[in-house]
Formats: structure tokens, C-alpha cells, sequence
């Protein structure tokens, strides 16, 4: 910061305002004290605003940090819309000129709403007297998500039909059973992928016959791990894939906790399905 006080051209009053705002976070281990005291002045963020014209933040950390003052942004973009929060979501929505809103419908909601029925919605308007035009209303039985929410407001909307970013085998099952049937079929255009070996396929199946007795748990498979690790060994030995990096994927935290056991190469990333969602 002080480094750019020195190439940039700050009024004295920005450059005091950064100054100490600096001499605090270097004070303190936990900057989130400081940032308190900056919201409850909520003038500091109107310089620091003219200095830092985009903010980039996760919800939870805007609710605590930015003061909550209407029109404090010209936009506020909402990246994952259809998960967001909503407790947190209109509240970021208030402090905006302008919301625009980035998502699938189709994918997976927040569990803080996925089960508000509109009985509820409406037991709790009538309870805080919310006026008609300022209930939540869901199309179905039950509200889904931010997303849904603008879309019966009257926002504007764009589909993106583009996917950059899974091969066919992979977005093809969610082309079939969730696009297709409400005419939202995605343009799939993503063919940089390495297949398994002379398959020409990136999803294969392999059939292995159960051992249990080499079990000491019902929620482990041992030697579903054991084939794993030998097949882990067959790529790095496979000249087309050596040296990539690898992720083994569990639904189950128990075997996920074998496999780390019995992968040597700590490099290799374990997870189950949260730990490695979006690391693709």
C-alpha cells in the first residue's frame, strides 16, 4: 500500500486514510477488527472506494465488513447464484445499483432454503407483516434459490448454452436428464481431453469382484483401494500421462480415509465429493 501511495496521485485525504488503515493491519494479527471500525464509518468506504473501485469477496465476509448502505455499488455480481445464501444474498443485493446475477437453475441449491415451502414464506410474511409486493413466492411448491427468486421479480435474463469445460461423457448425463427435457441443451465444446487408454473414453467402468473379507469395516472396500492404488501406479508409468497430476475421489469419507492410508505419493489429492467440487 505504501508503495503506491508513492506512484499514485491521492488526495491528502486518501492518503491519510490508507496510511492508517495500513498502520492498523500491521498491528493487528486480526484485520477483522479493523474492518470493523471502518464500517461503522461509513464514509471510509467512499474513499476507499474511489482508490479500490471493485471489491471482491465472498457474501458472508460483505455482510461483515461493508457497511450496510443502499447503493453503495453501481453492481454487485452474484457468481453460483442458484447456491447462494439468501439470508445473506439480499442484504448485497440492497447495497446495489445494480444486481446481476450468474448461475444454473439445475444444479444444486443452498440447504438454508431448498425446503422453505410457500405455507412457511407466507406464515412468516403475515407473522413480520411483509406486504404482498415484498413476499418471497415460489413457481412450484418450494422457493429454489436466489436465481429464481430475480426471475419472478421480471429480472432480465441470458441463457449461456456454451460449456467449456467437461467432455461430452461428463455433461452429456446432465445434457439428457436435466437440459434437454426444459429445452436448455448445452453446447458442448470441450474436446482437450486425454482418453483412457485405447477406450477413446474419459469415464470408464471398472468391474471388480468383492472381497470382503479383507474388510475390517462395513464402509470401507479394501480391495477397491488396492486396485486404485495399482491403477494410480499404471498412469504415472503411462508415458501419455506421466507426470499429470492426480485426484482420487471418494463418496465416502471412511474409504477416503483408507485410501490416504494406503497412497504412498502424498501428492495425490483424497477427497470426498465437497473437499474436491470445483478443482477440476
Amino acid at each position: 500500500v505504501n508503495n503506491n501511495l508513492t506512484n499514485l496521485k491521492y488526495s491528502s485525504r486518501q492518503r491519510a486514510l490508507i496510511a492508517r488503515i495500513s498502520r492498523s493491519l500491521e498491528k493487528s494479527k486480526k484485520a477483522y477488527h479493523t474492518f470493523d471500525k471502518l464500517r461503522n464509518e461509513p464514509a471510509n468506504f467512499d474513499v476507499m472506494k474511489e482508490i479500490i473501485p471493485i471489491w471482491m469477496m465472498s457474501l458472508e465476509d460483505a455482510s461483515r465488513i461493508l457497511p450496510l448502505q443502499e447503493k453503495m455499488f453501481d453492481y454487485v455480481i452474484l457468481d453460483e447464484a442458484s447456491q447462494c445464501n439468501i439470508a445473506y444474498a439480499i442484504p448485497i443485493m440492497y447495497r446495489a445499483e445494480k444486481i446481476v446475477l450468474f448461475g444454473d437453475s439445475e444444479q444444486m441449491r443452498d440447504d438454508s432454503i431448498r425446503f422453505k415451502s410457500n405455507m412457511m414464506l407466507q406464515t412468516l410474511a403475515k407473522k413480520f407483516g411483509i406486504p404482498e409486493h415484498l413476499q418471497i413466492k415460489a413457481l412450484g411448491d418450494t422457493v429454489q434459490s436466489i436465481m429464481d427468486i430475480g426471475y419472478q421479480t421480471g429480472f432480465l435474463s441470458k441463457p449461456l448454452t456454451y460449456h467449456y469445460r467437461s467432455p461430452k461423457e461428463i455433461i452429456g448425463f446432465s445434457n439428457k436428464y436435466f437440459y434437454t427435457p426444459k429445452r436448455k441443451q448445452l453446447k458442448i465444446i470441450n474436446n482437450k481431453y486425454l482418453p483412457y487408454k485405447d477406450t477413446n473414453r474419459v469415464l470408464v467402468n471398472h468391474i471388480l469382484p468383492p472381497h470382503k473379507e479383507l474388510d475390517i469395516s462395513g464402509k470401507t472396500n479394501k480391495s477397491e483401494a488396492e486396485y486404485i492404488c495399482r491403477l494410480i501406479d499404471e498412469l504415472k508409468n503411462n508415458p501419455q500421462t506421466q507426470g499429470k497430476s492426480i485426484g482420487v475421489l471418494s463418496f465416502f469419507s471412511d474409504q477416503a480415509t483408507l485410501l490416504r492410508e494406503m497412497i504412498e505419493d502424498k501428492n495425490i489429492k483424497v477427497s470426498v465429493i465437497e473437499g474436491i467440487q470445483g478443482d477440476e
